[in-house]
């Protein structure tokens, strides 16, 4: 006989030929003690045109009620936790009642609706349904989550037995002490469970079925099927792991807009945890296309702490991140292009290292390279014959830096506000896109990516050390080393400059905001996590020591950058008068030449020979000479007049110095001539 399945509104012939899938994890409970939810919730994922059966939940499932007494609060989530296997996904033949397992995990999130705690008094019942199965000899664990970001671990003899169908069982010994420290606090909360409670151990294959949690401070909670692997180059190596998420489903975290792809990065190096939000606030104060959303959190993985990550996108298109027309590219200056299935190698490019010549290569984030582009293919031959006409257009620029050419092939408002935030942030180690929004369009530099190396943190291995706030590193930086050679370049970089310098209180205010979010746990981050400082180029003993510097840094850049660009682009007038050097003057390229007034000296007239009507990218000489007055050269000439020098000496023409001209009607006048 069936337990507990009741056919209601079906045939047998219907109910033969159908399964409907049953998840555990994402039952949400309304109210505090109250199992009526788990009645009311649609937890069938197939669904059929003749309708579902009825369920008498209690005979189907064992319920397990936990009475815990916990402190005041709004309480958001639960998670029971084994070190053996729940069933947390199964089968139900409609014809049977029979529950077939199909996907297990250590874990088993309930979210928890319109439940508030108001004293010690009142407990939280948690009423949680499991499918039947035998714990005995294994521990169960419970943690509870509150609307402040506190996680709590719940105490108590929570002793695994055979749980049957149809029968109810109470623990009654939970408890959360008044002197109980959270395991972690402050911070919305992401949770990793995957299938049967296995660690996530490769960068290239998707952990299927696991169930990804993710509990916003509002009380906003998504309890999603999902699937999850690492990723990164470098930093998967380190200690702390960074990952990739994916939602079954797209979902909105923290109200960004919604995908499915989500990715959590680790800030391992970053002992301010606060390079990634200043990166994407700088991004925005830009106004480069695309800026990052994020988010701090504490993660849990299979229900254990692992730190403070930071929740952000995925580099990919769409239409609310890159957003490109189906036949635009997204393509990656990669460091580890070998490793990927389609690449070439830029035509321009190439660093000498301690290794000798490093060659830039290009990866592909759009098209595909598993499905969608092949070496050799159409897609493939337009975008690296445009890249390498771009770079051919840009070697132009070394023998003529006048030359326009390449701003047929970039869009350069798009590289010069690229180059305006790296440079402030004074990111040194970036991942650099090229996004290519069509074939018609030209192309862009965007978005920001990889904050770990920047605003004075790098590999102390690199030989520079601290202070770094005058580093022109990006001047010279992938194809800025040959567009700051471009005088209308330069141009459109200090106009990008001009308008970001007056946004900086707004980045520095978010961050402000983002500090004050973080203080509390980055504490907890920090207890788990010791840096490895000797690959650092400074480091201090305590967060707030390391969040000042990085302030005190950023505002002595941006000082420093604002002299930087406003002497570039910058060329010299050297005025000349009679063959000596009156004075020099520096000019804007491009502004209108004006040149100076000389002193004027009676019986002289004063001109400056031919000269720009605007300042070229170079310096230039512009000449000028006295020449006396008509009156007075006829004086002379006539013998009216007789010219003197200082020691009384009469000579035939005017000398370099001073002359003393004596007219006929006995009036003297001086007269100097420039030296």
């Amino acid at each position: 006989m069936p337990i507990g399945f009741v056919s209601a509104g079906m045939n047998n012939t219907n109910a033969q030929s159908s399964e409907v899938t049953i998840s555990m994890n994402g039952q949400t409970q309304e109210g505090n003690g109250n199992f009526k939810h788990f009645i009311n919730h649609s937890f069938y994922t197939d669904k059929n045109s003749t309708g579902l059966p009825s369920l008498n939940a209690r005979r189907l499932f064992s319920i397990i009620n936990i009475y815990i007494g916990v402190p005041p609060g709004d309480y958001k989530a639960a998670v029971l936790q084994t070190d053996d296997l729940l069933i947390t996904e199964a089968k139900l033949d409609l014809a049977t009642g029979e529950l077939k397992p199909k996907t297990t995990s250590t874990t088993q999130v309930l979210t928890l609706k319109d439940i508030h705690i108001s004293t010690r008094q009142t407990p939280l019942v948690l009423c949680v349904p499991i499918i039947p199965c035998d714990m005995s000899g294994h521990e169960l664990s419970v943690k509870v989550y509150d609307d402040k970001g506190n996680v709590y671990a719940v105490g108590g003899d929570f002793k695994g037995r055979q749980f049957e169908a149809g029968v109810t069982y109470n623990y009654y010994t939970g408890r959360i002490p008044s002197s109980a420290t959270p395991e972690c606090t402050g911070l919305p909360v992401v949770m990793v469970n995957t299938s049967n409670g296995d660690s996530i151990t490769s960068k290239d294959y998707w952990m299927e079925g696991s169930t990804l949690t993710v509990i916003d401070s509002d009380g906003q909670v998504i309890n999603s099927p999902g699937k999850v692997k690492g990723r990164g180059n470098n930093t998967w190596l380190l200690p702390k792991k960074p990952y990739a998420i994916k939602f079954s489903k797209k979902q909105s975290p923290f109200g960004f807009p919604a995908n499915k792809d989500w990715i959590l990065l680790a800030e391992y190096f970053d002992r301010t945890m606060l390079r990634t939000a200043f990166m994407s606030a700088v991004s925005r104060a830009a106004e480069i296309e695309f800026s990052i959303h994020y988010q701090h959190v504490n993660l849990f993985v299979n229900g254990i702490y692992q730190g403070v990550y930071v929740l952000t996108d995925k580099i990919e298109k769409s239409p609310d991140r890159v957003n490109i027309e189906d036949d635009g590219f997204i393509i990656e200056d990669d460091n580890y292009y070998q490793d990927e299935k389609v690449s070439f190698i830029s035509s321009l490019l190439a660093d000498k290292t301690g290794y000798g010549l490093k060659q830039h290569g290009f990866s592909f984030k759009y098209p595909d390279d598993d499905e969608d582009i092949e070496e050799d293919d159409e897609n493939y031959n337009f975008i690296k014959n445009y890249v390498y006409q771009m770079e051919d257009a840009l070697s132009q620029l070394v023998d003529d830096p006048n030359s326009t050419d390449y701003q047929n092939y970039i869009d350069v408002t798009s590289f010069a506000k690229f180059h305006v935030a790296c440079a402030a942030f004074v990111l040194l180690d970036p991942n650099c896109f090229y996004v290519l929004p069509s074939r018609s369009s030209k192309l862009k530099m965007m978005p920001m990516w990889d904050a770990e190396w920047s605003l004075g943190l790098r590999n102390s291995s690199w030989g520079k050390t601290y202070p770094m706030y005058n580093d022109i590193t990006w001047d010279g930086l992938f194809y800025f080393k040959y567009l700051m050679k471009s005088p209308g370049f330069i141009e459109a970089v200090k106009t990008e400059w001009a308008k970001f310098k007056e946004k900086k209180q707004q980045i520095l205010d978010e961050i402000s905001i983002v500090r004050e979010q973080i203080g509390t746990a980055q504490a907890d981050n920090f207890n788990m996590w010791s840096e490895n400082r000797q690959w650092l180029s400074f480091s201090f003993d305590t967060w707030e020591e390391e969040v000042e510097n990085v302030l005190q840094f950023f505002d002595e850049r941006m000082e420093w950058l604002d002299g930087h660009y406003a002497s570039m682009n910058q060329y010299t007038i050297t005025y000349v008068i009679d063959g000596e050097v009156y004075a020099t003057v520096t000019v804007d390229f491009n502004s209108k030449v004006v040149p100076l007034t000389p002193p004027s000296k009676d019986g002289f007239d004063f001109a400056w020979e031919e000269y720009p009507e605007t300042m070229p990218a170079h310096d230039i000489t512009i000449n000028g000479a006295y020449t006396t007055t008509g009156i007075l050269s006829i004086a002379i000439e006539s013998g009216k007049a007789k010219i003197f020098t200082l020691d009384g000496r009469q000579v035939d023409t005017l000398q370099k110095g001073i002359n003393i001209i004596r007219m006929d009607d006995g009036t003297t006048k001086k007269v100097v001539l420039g030296k």
